[in-house]
């Protein structure tokens, strides 16, 4: 009963408990039980966020970075994506990584999106072991590295993301054998 549970939560929410005000957010972002009102969600996400909820935190920065419910505001999208990534939310670290790599309500910072996009990929978030894979090919950020281009476009086409496997090959017909090999096992060494 969503209208119920709407209920409890808001009692729990106004009560100051991070979790109720989490989830009376995601009731009125996704409109279950209550009439969909993003304002409202960006509201309790807020209240959530600012106790330290990583969820809350992420929510309320993809509010922020759509302009869902609010005017877009990069610069607070930057705030709650570095604060959900710091608590360890692979997909906050992906996003900000994003951010930092394409100069979105900053200015464009190779190292720090190579620290993020790392910090996702060592939790198994695909895409930014592609954008990794990308960076180690081109050198953006850091040397040129095949090898380690290899083994991040590996990884990521293991779990089927699309160009993966073409960017894999592609990288290995750069590869002496001897590198192939050690990037062949290390990709399995990282599995």
């Amino acid at each position: 009963n969503d209208q119920l549970a709407v209920e409890w939560y808001r009692k729990s929410a106004e009560q100051g408990d991070k979790d109720a005000q989490y989830n009376l957010a995601l009731m009125y972002d996704e409109g279950e039980g209550v009439e969909l009102d993003d304002a409202e969600a960006i509201n309790w996400y807020t209240f959530a966020a600012n106790q330290g909820h990583a969820a809350a935190q992420y929510n309320l920065a993809i509010m922020y970075d759509e302009g869902e419910g609010t005017e877009e505001d990069d610069a607070l999208a930057i705030k709650w994506y570095t604060a959900s990534a710091e608590q360890g939310n692979r997909d906050a670290q992906y996003n900000l990584a994003i951010m930092y790599d394409e100069g979105e309500g900053t200015a464009e910072d190779n190292q720090t999106a190579i620290k993020w996009y790392t910090a996702a990929a060592q939790q198994g978030e695909p895409s930014a072991m592609f954008n990794l894979g990308i960076m180690y090919m081109n050198g953006e950020g850091m040397r040129k590295n095949q090898r380690m281009a290899y083994l991040m476009f590996s990884l990521c086409a293991a779990q089927g993301l699309p160009d993966a496997r073409e960017a894999r090959e592609m990288v290995g017909r750069k590869l002496s054998r001897d590198e192939l090999s050690a990037a062949q096992a290390a990709a399995g060494d990282w599995e």
